[in-house]
């Protein structure tokens, strides 16, 4: 058979299987196996030209979920390919294959195996292979998979962290086409990954979503000359039993690193601090250096945004109240010449302001049409506070610039507004494309609010952060 009718048929399996009654679904699930399950030794497959350079190997020792799932789709597609034993790969030459595939739910000796080779295979991928780690353990075969190290150090936490839903963090990737957001699976993943700290690039296609805290599910990320792909998904059984995962498993297994990624983009994120308290009772109070919002960025988040949104920067200004005015203008400067970048590298402009910052920010944007914010971010804004005081100076500034109501300015695409009832600076604002009440143990000792929770409670920052790198 020809590999476009192979890929037909394909197609037309897919269709029927994913057309399947939900309810089958229910009755099974990736972390419990059936009563009468026994593992399956997964037979090897040897190359089909023993001398030449192969598609792809496959590394599997047992069936995953009693699946011939991967194979089935590197048949399909009609990928050559040779299937090996973990054990194997002491003797196996990985340069000899663009992909190495290691399947999902093996054994906890299967892992244990894996970190005895780490280092054949971080020199596989760093010398221009592609690893595709179905990371998955705890499934029907019990290994425990919590210990595996990828290349670059990343590190996967799976433990009996099982959930139902995934989010789609990076729609345009190739590798979830046809996923729908939030995407249901029994399960949908078993753990997240993390120690990102020596990647750059990093590409974060799926999360655990907000409830779970945003944590990584499916990612790639370039190595060396070479690149991963890595998934804590029950990717195989949810191909075999028509889930979601499943899907991503027929996107991933022909997919190309160098193809439909989601290039990373040159855009700009500019950071913009608010004002420092004793200003407002010291006009003369001496210009303040700090950069407290764009040091709170960490570098896994600084990786993530840059890789996907563009450059982070900082707007320096004095800090003190009464020199807003002139600030305004210099940052209208500033904010008119990053739209013109970013939009010669048809990317996008995220302003992401604190405080008083926030003023600066809304007045400049306001006033100059020739700006264009993709998003808006604004933490505890005055421009709105629940403070009679404090409102009604952010009026008085407002006034002196011929604004006299809070409106969404044209030229802002996206304006999320974060605010919380403890910070009497904040509030809610009506005008914004979203507005966020958050929820915060934190307490600042000096003042007994929460104004500084948005950055330095770090699961709201973790929020916050999101938000920003889901900015297209």
């Amino acid at each position: 058979m020809n590999r476009r009718l192979l890929n037909a048929a394909a197609l037309f399996a897919a269709l029927i299987l994913f057309a399947l009654p939900s309810r089958l679904s229910a009755q099974v699930n990736s972390v419990t196996p059936p009563k009468d399950y026994r593992p399956q030794v997964s037979p090897r497959v040897a190359a089909a030209v023993a001398t030449a350079t192969n598609d792809v190997l496959l590394i599997e020792d047992f069936s995953p979920w009693a699946s011939t799932s991967n194979e089935d789709i590197l048949n399909s597609f009609g990928i050559s390919y040779k299937k090996i034993a973990i054990s194997d790969v002491s003797t196996e030459t990985l340069s000899n294959y663009n992909k190495v595939i290691i399947a999902g739910d093996q054994t906890s000796s299967f892992y244990t195996a894996y970190m005895t080779y780490r280092s054949k295979f971080d020199s596989y991928v760093k010398g221009g292979g592609t690893l595709e780690w179905h990371l998955c353990g705890f499934g029907w075969n019990g290994g425990d998979s919590s210990g595996v190290v990828m290349p670059g150090s990343v590190a996967t936490n799976g433990l009996g962290l099982y959930l139902n839903y995934n989010d789609v963090a990076l729609p345009s990737h190739a590798l979830v086409n046809g996923v729908s957001s939030p995407f249901w699976g029994s399960f949908a993943s078993h753990g997240y990954f993390t120690n990102f700290a020596n990647v750059s690039g990093l590409q974060i296609v799926t999360t655990q979503g907000a409830a779970a805290g945003y944590w990584p599910t499916l990612i790639q990320y370039p190595y060396g000359k070479g690149c991963v792909i890595a998934s804590t998904q029950p990717l195989e059984f949810g191909y075999r039993f028509g889930q979601s995962t499943g899907i991503i498993l027929s996107n991933m297994i022909p997919y190309n690193c160098s193809k439909g990624t989601g290039a990373s983009q040159k855009g700009y994120v500019i950071t913009i601090d608010g004002t420092h308290i004793i200003s407002v009772l010291n006009p003369s109070y001496p210009p303040d250096a700090t950069h407290y919002l764009y040091d709170a960025i960490d570098p896994y988040w600084t990786g993530l945004i840059e890789s996907r949104v563009g450059t982070i920067t900082h707007f320096d200004w004095s800090r003190n109240i009464y020199d807003t005015d002139d600030y305004v203008v210099e940052l209208s400067a500033v904010l008119e010449g990053l739209t013109k970048l970013s939009k010669k590298n048809h990317s996008p402009l995220v302003v992401l302001s604190h405080s008083w910052g926030t003023v600066l920010a809304y007045i400049a944007i306001s006033h100059n049409k020739n700006i264009v914010v993709d998003k808006f971010v604004t933490l505890g804004s005055p421009l709105n506070a629940q403070n009679g005081t404090v409102n009604a100076f952010t009026k008085d500034t407002l006034a002196r610039w011929n604004i006299n109501k809070i409106s969404s300015p044209n030229n802002v695409r996206t304006w999320s507004n974060y605010w919380a009832q403890c910070d009497p600076i904040s509030g809610s604002i009506q005008a914004t494309k979203g507005d966020y009440k958050i929820t915060t143990n934190y307490i600042d000792n000096e003042f007994l609010t929460c104004h500084a929770a948005y950055f330095a409670d770090y699961g709201v920052w973790q929020q916050i952060l999101f938000d920003v790198y889901l900015t297209k």
